[in-house]
């Protein structure tokens, strides 16, 4: 399956650094408040839990979920060596938590309808996780936007068949959780778009690449590219990818949030 919720812990570590001056501004915006209760689901290898520790406080509680032994170890790891007092992790699917329902300020997750997560199911449970009046959060990709400049055709063609060979993921998921919130009866729905302009020797430059690689038996059996034109791309692109001249604009993060009422949502 192509997706960017990748099982490797440094690549889940990468994943969660690049964005986290994004994540920072959005946190400011939702206005978590010390002594919170968040839970941020799917977590991987870092998630969001430190700025979420930062802010809740000593009298708030974290908790990271994550079902996959090699990032639900790196997380324990993280939590450990930055002290996080407040953090707690489960082992549990995001989607059908063991967790108390009505008892958390803030649900969070993050590209878990990418990978591929049942979209009822998953915010069911946000809707179930969240008390009346909580944030249900939610940042998914959309990878439309990204590009590098100088444009080249090369990577134009590699973004589209990554989009198109998702194996049962969506990686355009990010173009419809505005409309998802608001279906499930989520209260103030509001987005915000976020990208960011790789330039220089920055690793994720690369990103494009990988996921193709990673994904190469989906694009070929797909049908979207063959193995030479495949070939091609991929080798163009890295070289793109490498070149300290060339900036890549990320695919774009929709970042989208509400409040779980008193009436009506998923059941």
């Amino acid at each position: 399956m192509l997706h960017l919720d990748s099982d490797d812990p440094e690549s889940s570590r990468l994943q969660s650094l690049i964005w986290d001056p994004e994540v920072e501004t959005w946190l400011t915006q939702l206005d978590i408040q010390p002594g919170w209760h968040c839970v941020d689901l799917g977590c991987g290898a870092l998630g969001i839990l430190e700025p979420l520790s930062r802010r809740a406080g000593p009298t708030g509680r974290i908790i990271g979920i994550e079902p996959r032994p090699p990032l639900l170890e790196a997380a324990r790891q993280f939590v450990r060596k930055s002290r996080l007092e407040n953090v707690r992790l489960l082992d549990t699917p995001p989607h059908r938590t063991t967790l108390p329902e009505n008892s958390n300020q803030l649900v969070h997750a993050r590209f878990l309808l990418a990978a591929g997560s049942d979209e009822q199911e998953l915010v069911r449970e946000m809707l179930r996780l969240a008390r009346p009046g909580g944030i249900v959060a939610i940042q998914e990709p959309d990878l439309t936007p990204w590009r590098c400049y100088p444009d080249h055709e090369a990577w134009t063609r590699l973004r589209q068949a990554v989009q198109f060979a998702s194996g049962g993921g969506d990686p355009d998921a990010g173009q419809r959780t505005f409309a998802v919130l608001k279906a499930a009866g989520v209260e103030d729905v509001r987005i915000r778009a976020a990208t960011i302009a790789l330039q220089g020797a920055h690793p994720s430059k690369k990103l494009l690449v990988d996921l193709a690689r990673s994904g190469r038996e989906s694009i070929l059996q797909a049908g979207v590219m063959g193995e030479a034109e495949l070939e091609e791309a991929l080798t163009e692109c890295e070289r793109i990818a490498r070149d300290p001249e060339t900036v890549v604009v990320s695919f774009q993060v929709s970042q989208v949030w509400g409040r779980k009422g008193k009436g009506r949502w998923l059941r």
